[in-house]
């Protein structure tokens, strides 16, 4: 259906125009301009952001920015969690230590797993399931990159593995997911009702809180 609805519904975000306003500003040829867009596309291309940040915090290049801290850099500018950017740079690293030839070309990979999945292994090798021996490991590290596993396919993985029940915040996932999948049939159908714009603002918020509840962003 084109109405004029969804492309209102699908205006960017709060945080997505500030950094455009902040983009605009920058030299497009600098590593900070490229960091801040990376940024802003990271949830469908995580490696680029995670690999970009593991340069910047290794060089400390967010102080000629004006940033005293890493931290604070990646909460001001980037929008994004300290934790998360954490995550994302360990990840990157794992990946480039465990599967180089993924992480130097990506663009040859049609899958690649998710951050959160790489997270989940390392959280596993360093405290590994009772019971779990290292040949299990390795299983389950070639399934992660071979099958670029979900995060929900990484924890099922893992409990057929180690026999644990899946954790507790798997229910947290699936339910914002619902959520979700729930706003997008809103606003497929109700652009035939030609809803003001008062409806218009109220749906544009739900999206954004959606957005703020979401683990890891």
């Amino acid at each position: 259906m084109k109405s004029g609805f969804y492309h209102s519904t699908r205006d960017k975000t709060q945080a997505e125009e500030k950094m455009d306003e902040v983009l605009r500003e920058m030299d497009p040829d600098s590593s900070r301009f490229l960091v801040l867009q990376a940024a802003k596309k990271f949830k469908s291309n995580w490696l680029d952001l995670g690999g970009l940040l593991s340069e910047v915090l290794k060089s400390e290049e967010f102080k000629d920015w004006g940033f005293e801290h890493f931290e604070s850099y990646c909460k001001k500018e980037l929008m994004i969690k300290p934790e998360t950017a954490e995550k994302l740079i360990i990840s990157f690293r794992y990946l480039k230590k465990h599967k180089p030839e993924l992480a130097s070309a990506p663009d040859r990979f049609t899958h690649i797993p998710d951050f959160k999945s790489i997270d989940g292994m390392i959280q596993v090798e360093q405290n590994p399931p009772s019971g779990v021996k290292e040949a299990d490991l390795q299983a389950l590290r070639r399934s992660l990159f071979d099958e670029a596993l979900t995060p929900r396919g990484f924890k099922k993985r893992l409990q057929e593995i180690s026999g644990m029940p899946l954790d507790p915040q798997h229910g947290e996932d699936l339910t914002v997911k619902r959520i979700k999948q729930a706003l997008e049939n809103v606003k497929k159908w109700i652009g035939v009702f030609e809803p003001d714009r008062n409806v218009f603002f109220a749906l544009k918020t739900i999206e954004e809180f959606i957005e703020r509840i979401t683990p890891d962003r």
